[in-house]
């Protein structure tokens, strides 16, 4: 099964995802990163910190950027 790496991403800077996971596609890793986003947001938002301005780029093993996910988009979908 293929590795997905979650690199997150502002206009500033770039934390690369050391760590890949595995999912049967792309598709797949952005349904995954959506619930991580969530998963993760969910207590600063409770706090009253904004998400905007970032995302994350899901890269395959190669390294090249297969899908963008914006944290706002992960959060509007719920």
């Amino acid at each position: 099964m293929p590795k997905f790496f979650f690199h997150i991403r502002t206009a500033f800077n770039f934390q690369p995802g050391e760590e890949g996971l595995e999912f049967g596609s792309s598709a797949l890793a952005r349904l995954g990163a959506i619930a991580a986003i969530r998963e993760a947001l969910s207590p600063a938002m409770s706090r009253g910190h904004t998400i905007d301005g970032r995302w994350f780029e899901i890269a395959d093993e190669a390294g090249a950027t297969v899908e963008v996910v914006s944290f706002n988009e992960a959060i509007r979908s719920a």
